[in-house]
């Protein structure tokens, strides 16, 4: 199996093997293994490391291929509020539906409008 990003990985400065499970949690993922790199690289300029399951739960309940950039954002803003990583990674299914069901009203209302 080849690894697309192992040697941006290495001179970022992470390991050979860091590097192949980004690429096999890509893969499992269905997600861009570049994308994916590029996400865990801003995550953890912030100090943040998200666990495999983290981003299986993640991609549970929203297209990471599409809205990983959101998924990111999220995460970093509820931790810098002080809110754990995993917590903030807990609370994106509700706030999902939460957004889908505003994004409902708003297309009612405007249909009265």
């Amino acid at each position: 199996m080849s690894c697309r990003v192992l040697k941006k990985a290495l001179k970022k400065g992470l390991t050979a093997s860091t590097a192949n499970w980004i690429c096999e949690l890509a893969k499992s993922l269905g997600v861009d293994e570049d994308k994916l790199f590029k996400s865990i690289l801003r995550l953890s300029k912030s100090g943040v490391w998200l666990e495999e399951e983290d981003w299986r739960q993640v991609a549970s309940s929203i297209d990471l291929q599409r809205h990983i950039d959101a998924v990111v954002d999220y995460v970093l803003r509820r931790v810098a509020s002080g809110v754990d990583p995993s917590q903030a990674v807990r609370e994106i299914p509700d706030s999902v539906r939460r957004a889908n069901k505003l994004l409902h009203i708003r297309e009612v209302l405007s249909n009265f409008f």
